[in-house]
């Protein structure tokens, strides 16, 4: 039987090609890594402290939403300033909303302090009107607390 040997050139040739793909795909594989994934308590803690507020709001319980507060956002708003804004964000709206149970966290994010727990965004809907809170939730002396809070999706 004949054997046919490729010239030395063409086996580098090939050797170079295969290592090329190698480093691609090795370098590629590096970019889709999975992200880390959330601290599980710091999510639940957010996304309960986030949707007690949510819920708060939409039962016109303001003394409870402002109990959730940080000491220092209880200092920005009182009930009554909750109770107004919750009333401009759903104004086009009829009727009482509800918190419908979307919820989008994160425990990452450009500008996070160092006692912040989490950030979570509750959708709230009703009838003609589809809208959002967005609070960043912090542990203030043991306690979950909102200390920022966005009225309104994006």
């Amino acid at each position: 039987m004949l054997s046919v040997k490729p010239p030395r050139s063409t086996l580098s040739w090939l050797g170079l090609k295969l290592l090329s793909i190698t480093l691609i795909a090795l370098s590629l594989s590096a970019c889709f890594e999975e992200a880390p994934q959330a601290n599980p308590r710091a999510k639940d803690v957010t996304v309960s402290t986030a949707a007690n507020f949510a819920r708060a709001l939409v039962s016109s319980d303001f003394t409870e939403a402002h109990a959730l507060l940080s000491t220092q956002a209880q200092q920005r708003y009182s009930a009554a300033q909750l109770q107004q804004a919750y009333a401009d964000m759903t104004s086009y709206g009829d009727g009482p909303g509800a918190v419908d149970g979307h919820v989008e966290f994160m425990d990452d994010w450009p500008v996070r302090q160092s006692q912040d727990i989490g950030w979570a965004y509750v959708s709230i809907t009703g009838a003609g009107f589809i809208e959002a809170v967005t609070v960043v939730v912090v542990d203030e002396r043991g306690a979950a607390k909102i200390r920022e809070i966005e009225w309104g999706r994006p």
